[in-house]
């Protein structure tokens, strides 16, 4: 009987140990609730929105669909002028200039114009179609 005890202890013990290893790769093959990488038109919520003087506007936000590359062209909701076109100068992902950015990227879009005036809201969407 105590071998029993002693196999079921450390069979306990062994999966107290690897628990948090199957819970984060179960977490990391679930399915995803965006679809996938460049599929649908561009939008993104906004999560933040901010001013830097003489570069111009920076969105930031979690691509919900499609894609987005610096040149691109993105319509962004104001709050004095419904949607109006922007172009994407530059887009940071975790402190570094990337070219593109897919579905699912948490990213920071640099607008070429500033946006004192027309201040845009957290919650509002940017879209790749005006």
């Amino acid at each position: 009987m105590s071998d029993n005890k002693t196999e079921n202890r450390r069979r306990a013990m062994l999966l107290e140990r690897s628990l948090p290893a199957v819970l984060a790769i179960a977490l990391c093959t679930l399915p995803s609730q965006f679809t996938a990488a460049g599929d649908g038109d561009f939008s993104m919520p906004v999560q933040n929105a901010f001013v830097i003087t003489g570069r111009g506007t920076v969105v930031m936000g979690r691509i919900e669909s499609g894609a987005v590359s610096a040149g691109d062209t993105v319509c962004v909701p104001v709050l004095d002028g419904g949607l109006q076109p922007f172009t994407v100068t530059s887009i940071e992902r975790y402190r570094k200039l990337i070219e593109r950015a897919e579905t699912g990227d948490m990213v920071g879009l640099q607008l070429a114009e500033e946006l004192a005036s027309k201040r845009v809201e957290k919650g509002e969407r940017v879209t790749g179609e005006c």
